[in-house]
């Protein structure tokens, strides 16, 4: 942003941005950082600001493109987990 205008945060602003990957590093991008992401905010665009969920985003993409995803229900992960050892305890409680 500190280049001169039309900078990122005006691009968001005038809709031309869809996605946000923004990895700060540094004094002045933590500036530039949090203008970025508020107009991100407030434009309604998602902004993904580590590597972890850039690198995630594009394993998503790349399996969406081949056709190599299968959707699941989010209570089928968890049927599967072990449950801890105070479950039962929680449990007992639970009952009236």
């Amino acid at each position: 942003m500190h280049e001169g205008r039309p900078h990122i945060v005006d691009r968001i602003k005038n809709r031309e941005i869809t996605l946000v990957l923004n990895t700060p590093l540094g004094k002045q991008t933590r500036h530039d950082d949090k203008q970025i992401r508020s107009a991100a905010i407030m434009g309604g665009i998602p902004c993904i600001t580590t590597r972890a969920g850039i690198s995630a985003l594009v394993q998503a993409l790349g399996a969406l493109h081949d056709g190599e995803y299968l959707v699941k229900r989010i209570q089928h992960h968890h049927r599967f987990r072990t449950p801890s050892a105070s479950a039962p305890a929680r449990a007992a409680l639970a009952k009236p």
